[in-house]
């Protein structure tokens, strides 16, 4: 008897002891996530993040991440403030917390938002594939941009200013991430935009995607669909857009190479199909290192000019930063070009009952880069003129093509299929040439 009694103790102890080293692995593994996590973000140019008010416990954490938005090496005033608490179980720890997005102290958007409760979330993390995974309520909003907000740009692009009202439905979006893969899964509920001349209406919204990798080398899938919408201009008929869907793949190593495919399932306007089709596009290759030196001059430009906003500056200072790349820029976009890259059309289908279309093609269109590189040390500024557009060559095949573009080509509306080539400014189609570049 006294041996069962002691057996069973010490049953009950080793189990005992499993569970309570299974309850501390499950926190610890939850805490190097959560700190390889913070020191990810923490070591990209645009934050730069912070743990505080840390809490560690086998059976509860807490704690707080105090991100701030950086600009050329300083703080924008942006601040996203997250604090979160965890229950660890042995297998999984159940996440909830509550985010607040501050800009120079005031609550950003905070007299748009239905609420003025700052983005809830709850979630959970696997201790044995260490996979996380978060969904996020993002409230609704009704919001009217008057005319002047725009001014800046409405100056430049000589197009008035005038109010805008958006009506934004909500969004729900559910993140995993697991061995450097993030996915995401989310839809929005219905948006209107409406500017007094026209408004545009989009039903529930759905988007997802996979990303793996950083910012300087990653690889990447997203989609987009877009069930209906529909178009409402004053004095004119409503358009009707069915299945609107753009599809996406890049990838981004020692060189750049994207595709995406949009779908249109159909258009119509009172009763009539307008237009369906689909159209695939490819562009590669680009010069990894190339494409990372544009991107990283084009967001301290973005920076450069969100302080500007935020210092005043007048509309001039702002046309000033907007339209002229610097040199650096311009250094980094030569040396993208220099690598020969090209768009390939792998499938283009159009159809319209109105119009009588019922087209096919496929094609491609490249920038010769060969000594560009040296012409550029030579000419400067001067490369991106009339040269740059001679060096493209280019070749369309359609099958069936519209009418219209036959009679506007003036080319027999018996010719098929139709072969456009562009080579040193001059396109060439059925035996005639049309200079486009002289």
């Amino acid at each position: 008897m006294r041996r069962r009694v002691v057996a069973a103790v010490v049953v009950a102890v080793a189990l005992g002891a499993s569970y309570l080293g299974a309850q501390a692995y499950s926190s610890h593994r939850f805490e190097q996530e959560t700190a390889a996590l913070v020191a990810q973000f923490d070591a990209s140019d645009g934050w730069r993040v912070e743990r505080q008010d840390v809490e560690r416990g086998w059976f509860h954490s807490r704690g707080r991440l105090v991100a701030h938005r950086m600009g050329r090496g300083t703080p924008t005033g942006l601040v996203v403030t997250t604090d979160y608490a965890a229950d660890h179980g042995i297998l999984r720890t159940s996440l909830e917390g509550r985010s607040e997005v501050r800009d120079d102290g005031e609550p950003l958007f905070d007299d748009w938002l239905d609420t003025q409760a700052p983005l809830v979330w709850q979630g959970h993390f696997t201790t044995l594939t260490q996979r996380v995974e978060m969904t996020l309520d993002v409230p609704a909003f009704h919001h009217a941009f008057p005319a002047g907000t725009m001014a800046a740009l409405a100056a430049k692009t000589d197009v008035p200013s005038a109010g805008v009202d958006i009506d934004f439905g909500g969004l729900t979006l559910t993140l995993g991430q697991e061995d450097g893969t993030l996915d995401y899964a989310g839809e929005l509920a219905p948006v209107t935009v409406d500017d007094g001349r026209s408004a545009l209406a989009l039903d529930r919204v759905r988007l997802d995607g996979r990303f793996t990798g950083d910012a300087r080398d990653f690889s990447l899938r997203a989609a987009l669909d877009i069930p209906r919408a529909t178009l409402n201009r004053s004095g004119v008929a409503p358009v009707e857009v069915d299945g609107l869907a753009l599809a996406a793949e890049a990838s981004l190593h020692d060189h750049l190479s994207a595709t995406a495919t949009l779908t249109l399932d159909d258009t119509e306007m009172r009763g009539q199909s307008l237009l369906s089709g689909q159209a695939q596009f490819t562009l590669e290759p680009i010069d990894g290192n190339a494409y990372r030196r544009l991107v990283s001059r084009w967001q301290q430009r973005r920076d450069a000019l969100a302080q500007a906003v935020a210092r005043g500056a007048s509309d001039e200072a702002l046309k000033e930063l907007l339209s002229r790349p610097d040199e650096a820029t311009r250094d980094a976009a030569v040396a993208l070009l220099a690598d020969s890259p090209q768009l390939t059309v792998n499938k283009l289908s159009l159809t319209s009952e109105l119009l009588g279309i019922q087209t096919q093609g496929e094609g491609a269109l490249s920038l010769d880069g060969e000594g560009l590189a040296q012409q550029y040390a030579s000419q400067g500024e001067a490369v991106f003129g009339p040269d740059l557009g001679r060096r493209l060559r280019g070749r369309l095949t359609l099958v069936e093509a519209p009418a219209f573009l036959k009679l506007y080509l003036g080319v027999g509306l018996d010719a098929d299929p139709l072969t456009l080539t562009l080579a040193d400014g001059v396109l060439t189609f059925d035996d005639q040439r049309r200079v486009l570049i002289p």
